[in-house]
């Protein structure tokens, strides 16, 4: 199954939070051109025909960047068909069981879990968990802390799980000691001033802490 490996998955993974706005798709271009092998494109607010041209148009533009970059469409079932790629699910979008019918056994499906309560791979590859930490994209949530995402790591058994929420350099090794296979970044990276370098401190933080 290709990518089902915890192996094969990148250790980052950038949310392209609102990808649709030319200045969001500027800065994820400039990401995967400093390094980022792994992209979600996000957009709960774009209509279907935006989503979809802006998806085609960014994943063409990535993959002549960086032709290996794996991108992830995030509920839109649809367009992961036809931009290929991998499936992220959540709260939106069918349920991990629905998407592994839809999507077969050899995509990337991936699932958003924010309580333990919900912590059932159940045919998901991989398991994000957010927010760890608090962060702007959840206002007034303190985060659950590295102590409750070390449990939800367990209970995920051999599953990856890969830390969201108020991820920064400094914070990437507490939560691979918590047991996260990785990270991702969403406004940590294309908030930043210098995207390149941003990148570069994320990779040498992974580099450092998971020995890769």
């Amino acid at each position: 199954m290709p990518f089902s490996s915890s192996t094969e998955l990148p250790r980052l993974l950038l949310i392209g939070d609102l990808f649709t706005r030319p200045s969001v798709a500027s800065n994820i271009r400039e990401a995967v051109r400093a390094g980022v092998e792994w992209v979600q494109l996000r957009d709960h607010d774009a209509g279907e025909e935006i989503f979809r041209e802006s998806a085609v148009r960014l994943a063409d533009e990535l993959r002549a960047i960086r032709e290996d970059v794996l991108i992830s469409v995030n509920t839109r079932v649809a367009v992961r068909e036809r931009i290929g790629g991998g499936l992220h699910v959540g709260l939106r979008g069918p349920a991990v069981p629905e998407a592994r019918v839809i999507v077969g056994p050899d995509v990337l499906l991936g699932a958003s879990v924010h309580s333990e309560l919900a912590i059932d791979p159940d045919g998901a590859d991989y398991l994000i968990w957010s927010p760890v930490y608090p962060t702007s994209t959840k206002p007034g949530h303190p985060g659950t802390g590295v102590l409750k995402f070390e449990s939800m790591c367990l209970k995920a058994g051999v599953t990856p799980v890969i830390a969201l929420g108020g991820i920064i350099p400094e914070r990437v090794g507490p939560c691979l000691d918590a047991g996260a296979y990785g990270v991702a970044v969403l406004s940590g990276i294309l908030g930043a001033d210098d995207v390149g370098e941003r990148v570069e401190e994320y990779l040498h933080s992974l580099s450092t802490e998971a020995g890769i």
